[in-house]
C-alpha cells in the first residue's frame, strides 16, 4: 500500500528568485538596475546552449533574466514566454511609489494604473517594463 501523503504544505521560507523569459536581457537589466535599483551581475551566455542570462538582486531576491537560444523549438519558445502575471516590488512609502511613477513615466515608461489606494487598502502603481511585463509598485 502507498504512503498517505502529507496533507501539510511545505513552508517557504523566502522566494529567492523569480525568472522572465525575454529577447532582449541587456535592455531589461539596464531598466531594472538603472531605474529600479537592482543590483546586476554580468551578462552570462552558455556557448554549449546558446542561452543568455542575467541575474538582478532585489535585496536579497533575485530575478533572473533569460533569452531562450535562437535555435530554441518554436513549440517550446512559445511555452516559455508564457506564464508571467506580475513582479510586485515593495518600495517601502507612498511618496517612494510617487517618485518611481514618475522616474518611468520621464523615462518613456508605460505607468498603466498611476499611484492609488487599492479596494483593500494598499497603495500601488502598476507599470510596464520594456517587455511589457507588469510590475507593481507599493508601499
Amino acid at each position: 500500500m502507498a504512503a498517505t501523503p502529507d496533507p501539510t504544505p511545505p513552508t517557504i521560507a523566502w522566494i529567492e528568485r523569480l525568472a522572465l523569459w525575454t529577447d532582449a536581457p541587456e535592455q531589461l537589466r539596464d531598466f531594472y538596475s538603472q531605474l529600479l535599483g537592482a543590483c546586476a551581475a554580468p551578462l552570462n551566455e552558455d556557448p554549449a546552449t546558446g542561452l543568455r542570462s542575467v541575474r538582478l538582486d532585489f535585496c536579497g531576491v533575485q530575478l533572473e533574466l533569460i533569452q531562450p537560444p535562437a535555435t530554441a523549438e518554436p513549440a517550446l519558445s512559445e511555452r516559455q514566454r508564457a506564464g508571467h502575471a506580475q513582479l510586485g516590488l515593495a518600495l517601502g512609502s507612498a511618496d517612494a511609489v510617487d517618485q518611481l511613477s514618475r522616474r518611468l513615466l520621464a523615462a518613456g515608461h508605460p505607468v498603466v494604473e498611476p499611484p492609488r489606494r487599492t479596494r483593500d487598502g494598499r497603495y500601488e502603481c502598476l507599470a510596464l517594463d520594456p517587455d511589457g511585463n507588469r510590475i507593481s509598485l507599493t508601499v
